[in-house]
């Protein structure tokens, strides 16, 4: 028998798209080792004894094959003849014929041919061509392909050799795949955390409104529409009511309008009293505007609710009814309340109409609803030239700045004496370009004393200059005005913002331009 020297590749693990054949770039050898033919002798029979298992190693490592059948291959002088977690090399190149051992992660085997061919199993009878693997071994072996990274070492009888498999590549494309799963997990999860924020937008966002004015849609028990959390809090709160919903008697479309018109009559003007109250600073006399308006708004609202509405203004009705119940609850605070800062806040800021009533008032052929009252009227403006204004410096300190002035003269409405009132306006060019905004100014600037002020009576006139930097106004330039403020006696300051109506109402003012 003579000794040969065979060349093979081996491979000791199963990817996840092959069962029984693998291929690998390591090569492994054997020298001396048995072979399975002999170029003198021929076929070496199995029952040799050298380097053949025995059953119960071909049980321990194969669970599935037949113990009946290789007792009975025992008994007529057969054993395996492939040996599990090993390989053989055979060549027919006139080299000779070894066979090696690459023993993989303990229980793999691989069997190489002079080609590189690889072939790894558990059979029944290792005497026996080999046999389809079931699909839960097939399955049992791709998850430990993976679990131990597919790398193999071997170590042959007579010679060594090294043997690294396709399952490093199987394990990075699990890798792969893991890592795109737990991507896409991530894009869900963020996915899902952009809704949960949007609904929880929403959600704040109606339960704020409902805050500011909850009446509007089922009522409550209390409603606040801003509070410090202070010892005064009740004085920003007023209580709820229960919407009421139109019957009674049908209108018809002739009928409805009349009959609005007289249900609101001095609504407007009550509400007007409570505000310049407010701006004036005049806690005694809110206190009896809001008495009458209280009145006002809740016969309005009783009054609406007690009749049934033609079908083209029922719903924007119903809205108007239930404004018409807020207000009255607004009032009834402001009937007793001390507090001037809850005050402006209940005034001034809380009720917004919604634009309900004038689509009623459109529909039924009325005149729109009229704009809140402003503390104070605009009668002229005047371009007063070149004048001299106290500019403050960065220091604190006061110094004299050539300036292009305006004068405005306003007349107040409000029933209590204050000491300043203002204007916020912004300059805009001829062409209706905005050069600049949010220019203050007061009544109480004064050319001699920048810190003087003259109180305004009710029904009193005032000047509130506008001082211009000079290389800002243009030729055929004007000025509008954005917002009103009012310092009362007490120091207290009260605001708001013009709305459109109200600006556009200022003919004097839109008018003027400079020359």
């Amino acid at each position: 028998m003579t000794a040969g020297n065979g060349v093979g590749h081996g491979n000791g693990s199963l990817d996840d798209d092959s069962d029984d054949v693998g291929f690998s770039s390591d090569a492994s050898s054997g020298k001396g080792a048995r072979g399975l033919f002999d170029a003198d002798n021929g076929w070496v029979p199995p029952n040799s004894g050298d380097g053949y298992r025995s059953i119960d190693e071909e049980l321990s490592d194969n669970p599935y094959a037949d113990e009946n059948r290789l007792k009975h291959d025992r008994e007529n002088g057969y054993r395996s003849q492939y040996r599990y977690g090993e390989g053989a090399t055979k060549g027919n190149d006139g080299r000779g014929d070894s066979r090696g051992s690459a023993k993989e992660n303990g229980e793999k085997r691989a069997e190489n041919n002079g080609a590189g061919r690889t072939r790894s199993g558990r059979h029944e009878n290792r005497n026996e061509p080999n046999q389809p693997i079931p699909p839960w071994e097939r399955s049992k072996r791709r998850r430990e392909s993976r679990r131990n990274g597919g790398s193999t070492g071997g170590s042959g009888t007579g010679g060594a050799g090294k043997s690294g498999g396709k399952g490093g590549k199987a394990a990075a494309r699990a890798a792969a795949i893991a890592q795109r799963r737990a991507q896409a997990r991530r894009r869900r999860l963020l996915a899902l955390l952009l809704v949960v924020i949007l609904i929880v937008s929403g959600i704040g966002g109606f339960a704020w409104r409902s805050h500011v004015f909850h009446a509007k849609t089922s009522g409550s028990s209390l409603n606040c529409s801003s509070h410090t959390g202070g010892l005064d809090a009740d004085d920003y709160c007023y209580g709820g009511f229960t919407p009421l919903e139109p019957s009674g008697p049908q209108l018809t479309e002739s009928q409805a309008g009349p009959y609005f018109s007289k249900a609101v009559a001095g609504t407007a003007d009550a509400d007007d009293a409570v505000r310049l109250a407010a701006a004036a600073g005049d806690t005694t006399a809110v206190n009896t505007a809001a008495e009458k308006a209280y009145a006002a708004a809740d016969h309005a609202a009783e009054t609406l609710a007690a009749r049934t509405w033609p079908k083209n203004v029922a719903k924007a009705m119903s809205m108007v009814i239930v404004e018409y119940q807020g207000r009255a609850a607004i009032y009834a605070n402001l009937r007793t309340n001390r507090n001037v800062d809850a005050i402006d806040n209940l005034a001034l800021d809380v009720f917004k109409p919604s634009g309900a009533q004038n689509l009623v008032r459109s529909m039924l052929k009325l005149e729109a609803e009229p704009e809140p009252a402003m503390p104070f009227e605009v009668t002229a403006v005047k371009d007063a030239g070149s004048c001299e204004a106290y500019v403050a410096t960065a220091s604190g300190d006061f110094t004299k700045t050539k300036r292009r002035c305006v004068d405005i003269t306003v007349k107040s409405r409000m029933p209590a004496k204050v000491s300043t009132v203002g204007l916020q306006v912004n300059l805009l060019d001829a062409d209706g370009t905005v050069r600049l905004t949010d220019i203050s100014a007061l009544s109480s600037a004064s050319d001699s004393d920048p810190d003087a002020s003259s109180d305004i009576e009710p029904g009193g006139t005032a000047t509130v200059s506008v001082r211009l930097d000079p290389k800002n106004v243009r030729k055929g330039g004007r000025i509008a005005v954005s917002q009103w403020s009012v310092h009362d006696v007490n120091g207290k300051v009260h605001m708001d913002d013009f709305t459109a109506q109200q600006m556009s109402s200022f003919t004097t003012v839109n008018d003027f331009r400079f020359s």
